[in-house]
């Protein structure tokens, strides 16, 4: 599931409550947009297959590859920039979980994943109870 892209980027994301939305966004590139090479995007395999609820395709570049094991599993947790829409904006990173490298540094990506997530309460620093969720992010291998 892995094929190298261009400089741009897509979030394709499905919930039973939302619809199909998409976003492209320019490379982190420091340079303004004037002097990057306007391509076209073309959709891999991957994208054109239609999207089940709580999928979503993560396209970027990986920065960092951390291993480690979940009840004696090999599991990798690769975290993938994507590129910021316009050079006054940082870039978003996200972390995918998968059984399977993915990839090296510097490698660019395009992978299906399964929106997951858990509930987590604690307490901050006055003591108040606070409840939220955290989002994972597992590549369908």
């Amino acid at each position: 599931m892995v094929h190298n892209t261009s400089f741009f980027a897509t979030l394709h994301y499905r919930s039973p409550l939302t619809t199909l939305a998409s976003a492209s966004y320019l490379s982190h590139n420091s340079q303004p947009r004037a002097n990057l090479s306007e391509k076209e995007f073309t959709m891999s395999e991957v994208q054109k297959q239609a999207l089940k609820p709580n999928q979503a395709v993560i396209i970027g570049r990986i920065d960092n590859v951390r291993t480690f094991d979940v009840q004696g599993k090999r599991t990798f947790e690769t975290r993938v920039i994507q590129p910021a829409p316009d050079q006054f904006t940082s870039p978003s990173a996200v972390a995918l979980m998968s059984h399977n490298k993915l990839g090296n540094s510097g490698d660019d990506v395009n992978v299906l994943v399964s929106v997951a997530g858990f509930r987590d309460n604690y307490k901050d620093k006055e003591q108040n109870a606070v409840q939220t969720a955290r989002n994972t992010l597992r590549v369908i291998e």
